[in-house]
């Protein structure tokens, strides 16, 4: 099972716990619906033929067709919460933020997503890249992203992960140590959501990372926000003249905007 797979059984956990207070939507109960789900779920999973990006657009559509019919109760409300983490394109959620009900309009949870969303605009490709400051986190001096971008003449890899993320590792581990080691892009880290520098730093050993990382504390005050980060790992590619060529989870996706030289 992929990477992005794996996050989806997470989410899809979520969904299930979250929506376990029952009810019925219509004629359908909710253990039924969250039974349907399931088993389309696992059909998705089991389908050795799709790519990883077809797979996340399958999943996202499951996730889509089943909210549209339960816009008004807590599957709905689960769904969507999920799907705000899925997905990097801000007008579609915008858009079936706009239709929802008041049952999600109102939620305290949603609101909040809902204006880390609205970051996504300014940090999408196309667009600056976003200073980020924090400290080295093997040194503890003091560390901007502006340092490296640039510099090297090549494109560089940001990457919005945390010591305790198990994705964010298994992405390092399955992808990030070899794209660094090709020497074609550079890698700059971007350590956040921790309690303690020494966790990045342990992770950073465990794992072999040998690229610089930021080290931006905990929740407060966290580029996350700014970058309008939802879900870890995050990745941005950002070109030498400063402006981010491609953002998202997938990191195949993320690396075909690189230019044909690299």
């Amino acid at each position: 099972m992929s990477e992005i797979m794996k996050r989806y059984c997470i989410v899809a956990l979520m969904v299930f716990t979250m929506a376990s207070c029952g009810g019925k939507s219509g004629k359908v109960s909710m253990e039924e619906a969250m039974n349907a789900l399931n088993q389309q779920l696992e059909l998705i999973y089991q389908d050795s033929t799709l790519s990883e990006t077809e797979a996340d657009a399958r999943i996202f559509e499951l996730f889509a067709g089943t909210y549209s019919e339960h816009k008004t109760d807590s599957l709905g409300l689960a769904l969507f919460t999920a799907m705000i983490t899925m997905t990097e394109d801000m007008e579609l959620i915008q858009k079936l933020y706009d239709e929802s009900d008041t049952l999600i309009l109102n939620n305290k949870v949603v609101k909040t997503r809902m204006a880390v969303v609205a970051n996504m605009a300014t940090t999408s490709a196309g667009c600056a890249y976003k200073e980020v400051t924090g400290e080295d986190a093997l040194s503890g001096e003091p560390l901007t992203l502006s340092q490296f971008i640039g510099k090297s003449g090549k494109p560089v890899l940001v990457d919005f992960w945390a010591s305790w993320c198990r994705p964010c590792r298994n992405c390092i581990r399955e992808h990030l140590i070899n794209i660094y080691g090709e020497g074609n892009i550079d890698i700059v880290g971007v350590a956040v959501w921790e309690k303690s520098v020494d966790d990045t730093r342990k992770a950073m050993e465990e794992l072999g990372i040998t690229w610089p990382v930021i080290f931006t504390g905990g929740r407060t005050d966290s580029p996350t926000v700014e970058y309008g980060v939802l879900c870890i790992p995050t990745l941005l590619l950002v070109s030498p003249e400063g402006t981010i060529l491609s953002r998202g989870y997938n990191i195949e996706k993320i690396l075909e905007a690189l230019p044909a030289s690299n």
